[in-house]
């Protein structure tokens, strides 16, 4: 009698979870081969205080129909949260590598998995409005239960394992705890994402020495949208010019010279999923600008931009630089210049402006100049000439001996 009920339980679980795999995610997958798998590793927080509030919460829905209430088995706890990380790359009850999800654990007869919600009450909440998982939750036969929450920057993966055999260990875990698993996931279902962050408005542009980063994982292959971060260990980060961007291992970059390169990111274990970036650096915009007005003539100064090949000097009637305006613009290796210019005249006031520039080599094998910012400078008073002077201090005199 008792071997038949048992016998009974396991076709009945079965028959259900089969429903519920077909109901959520009709696609299945055969095993792959090791040749067809690449090991990624994934990176997140376990956390085993929601896991207990999610099994308080299947303890009291199970007693409000009059059920038994299920115990946390060691074993099917760590699948369970094996899983909510496998669902972070694979969001399906087939394994990233293709297999049922019941090969986590020969104990395992049902399983219920859920994302994007952020406690324990919502997910159960989500799970006990959905037949199929309701089902599961309420399975009379069942009688032990694994429960994982794992969060990583795109928010809480959860699963949970079912089984009709009694608790064997019963963890007594809490707190939450930092976790890398390495997932076997199909070289088919391998998509990379990468993205670079720059502290800069201009998306295509960099100043020396600010820095960037690489955002980068594995695309999650329910939703094209989700990503699972990645371990920098498992990519290699590379710059195609050292001189202009630096990269360490972690895929942080710095700006260091001017000039373009791209910056690249690759898997590991498939370096054809790869990611790359045409960044330019722009040179260091210009400082202690001086501008000296003086008979006719401005006198202009500045401190050497390193990585300068040299500058751009620009004066205008305008303080807007209208192109009307601009009424001298010179290029010059010199960090200084003298201007003298019948353009130039007494009694007015004028606006300079400096930039740097530096060159690269395009595409095409053309050089091309790339120019930093514009250091904006407004004469002190007005430019008088030396006669002008001269004539005003002969009318003084004059006006003093008639007086």
């Amino acid at each position: 009698m008792n071997t038949n009920k048992i016998i009974i339980k396991k076709v009945s679980s079965i028959l259900l979870v089969i429903i519920m795999i077909f109901s959520i995610v009709p696609r299945l997958n055969i095993t792959a081969s090791a040749d067809e798998l690449l090991n990624i590793q994934v990176k997140g927080i376990c956390d085993y205080t929601k896991a207990n509030e999610v099994l308080k919460i299947v303890n009291e829905e199970r007693s409000k129909n009059g059920l038994g209430s299920l115990s946390m088995d060691t074993e099917l706890l760590n699948s369970a949260m094996y899983r909510a990380t496998e669902t972070a790359i694979y969001w399906s009850h087939t394994r990233p590598d293709g297999s049922s999800c019941f090969t986590i654990c020969n104990k395992m007869s049902g399983e219920n998995i859920a994302v994007n919600q952020e406690t324990p009450k919502s997910v159960m909440n989500a799970w006990m409005n959905s037949p199929g998982h309701r089902a599961n939750i309420l399975n009379p036969y069942f009688e032990s239960i694994g429960i994982g929450c794992f969060e990583t920057d795109f928010g809480y993966y959860w699963v949970q394992c079912f089984s009709d055999v009694p608790a064997e260990n019963i963890p007594n875990y809490s707190g939450t705890v930092g976790k890398t698993n390495t997932v076997s996931i199909q070289k088919s279902f391998v998509e990379l994402y990468a993205s670079i962050v720059k502290n800069t408005a201009n998306s295509n542009y960099m100043k020396v020495k600010k820095t960037g980063y690489f955002n980068y994982g594995i695309i999650n292959q329910t939703w094209s949208w989700a990503y699972c971060p990645g371990v920098a260990s498992d990519y290699i980060f590379s710059s195609s010019n050292t001189s202009v961007i630096s990269i360490d291992s972690n895929g942080k970059f710095t700006a260091v010279g001017a000039g373009t390169a791209t910056v690249s990111i690759s898997l590991k274990a498939d370096l054809s999923k790869s990611y790359s970036e045409k960044i330019t650096v722009l040179p260091s915009k210009v400082t202690k600008l001086t501008v000296k007005a003086k008979d006719k003539k401005l006198k202009i100064t500045w401190k050497k931009v390193k990585e300068a090949k040299g500058y751009e000097v620009q004066v205008s009637k305008n303080k807007k630089f209208k192109k009307k305006k601009i009424i001298f613009d010179k290029f010059t290796k010199k960090k200084k210049l003298t201007i003298k210019s019948s353009k130039i005249k007494s009694n007015k006031k004028y606006y300079i402006r400096v930039r740097s520039y530096a060159t690269y080599k395009n595409e095409n094998g053309k050089t091309q100049r790339i120019y930093g910012e514009w250091k904006e400078k407004t004469t002190k008073g007005k430019i008088k000439s030396k006669q002008t002077t001269i004539n005003q201090t002969f009318q003084n005199l004059i006006y003093r001996l008639l007086s």
